[in-house]
């Protein structure tokens, strides 16, 4: 049978076993302090990052610090620009009904959302019965 070489001998003292073990487990340690030093320099970049995307109001004139204290502030955000066509106006002339966007109306109706882009395309569409019109494009 083996012996153990692994346990601390009985003579050693505390502070002899914490240094033996930092020395065995340098490495860890050393990947630890690195990651933890990555982590904090992200943060304190983060934290000191301004954003172009916001404005704080106050009285008319822009308070040039988004992380001003200000009392009575009115934040405005600026939404992010939709890429693509900006829909269709639907218009139902049996119910009288308008909708303002494909996606709405064929959940309303519950009709496929392809046979309303057909009605847009100008095809012939199944409608289910619908007098649908589409009445122009959503303003942008």
């Amino acid at each position: 049978m083996t012996e153990l070489t692994s346990f601390p001998d009985e003579t050693e003292t505390r502070v002899q076993r914490v240094k033996r073990h930092i020395r065995d487990h340098k490495e860890t340690y050393v990947v630890g302090a690195i990651g933890l030093l990555v982590g904090a320099a992200t943060a304190v970049l983060l934290m000191n990052k301004r954003s172009d995307d916001i404005d704080i109001e106050q009285g008319g004139s822009i308070v040039d610090s988004p992380h001003a204290m200000i009392s009575n502030a009115v934040l405005m955000l600026e939404a992010p620009r939709r890429k693509g066509h900006p829909g269709y106006i639907i218009f139902d002339h049996g119910a009288r009904v308008g909708y303002a966007s494909l996606n709405e109306c064929a959940k309303a109706l519950h009709i496929n959302r392809g046979e309303l882009s057909k009605l847009a395309a100008g095809r012939p569409a199944n409608l289910n019965g619908y007098d649908l019109e589409i009445m122009g494009d959503a303003a942008a």
